[in-house]
């Protein structure tokens, strides 16, 4: 991972301060890689910071984050968390292979998808792209052959992956 040390956040408990601290912290978060915060203090932030894949936020000892009262925020959340899932239609025809149709998806096999919604609980989890078969159909392997056909509004979106909060610091 590369690493991105975070500098120059303030202590200060007002508004402008809290805004400051998410902007920096935030624009570590985006550039992804390793992100720390080694220097000791209690940081307050006013909007929710998002990580994304491949990212890990290390918080040094004494190092601490916490909401500026008021706020009514998220702390922190990943980056698939407000991404409006795609209703799809996904078919199964034996085994444990699931295709699903998804127009202009972006993906490939190295992503996660999360599905929810199905009737059936065997398709309401996390999969692993098995493969791209164009841009608008992919498919994933249930870890155990699904016995029926999925039914119900199931949905889909590209899941964060591969990232850690870490560190004697954190939320608070």
């Amino acid at each position: 991972l590369a690493k991105n040390e975070v500098l120059g956040l303030s202590t200060g408990t007002n508004a402008s301060d809290a805004t400051a601290n998410v902007t920096a912290i935030q624009a570590a978060l985006t550039a992804g890689g390793l992100v720390q915060i080694t220097t000791p203090g209690t940081y307050y932030i006013n909007n929710t910071l998002i990580i994304d894949s491949f990212t890990e936020l290390k918080l040094g000892a004494g190092v601490w984050i916490r909401l500026l009262p008021q706020s009514n925020k998220l702390m922190l959340k990943t980056a698939a968390y407000d991404v409006t899932p795609t209703v799809v239609v996904p078919t199964w025809a034996g085994g444990s292979l699931i295709t699903i149709p998804w127009t202009a998806h972006g993906l490939t096999t190295q992503d996660y998808v999360i599905m929810q919604g199905a009737a059936q609980t065997q398709y309401n989890q996390i999969f692993k792209v098995n493969t791209v078969t164009d841009a608008n159909t992919i498919t994933v392997l249930a870890p155990a052959a699904p016995t029926t056909s999925p039914t119900g509004t199931i949905s889909i979106r590209k899941a964060t992956r591969n990232f850690a909060i870490t560190g004697p610091g954190g939320f608070r």
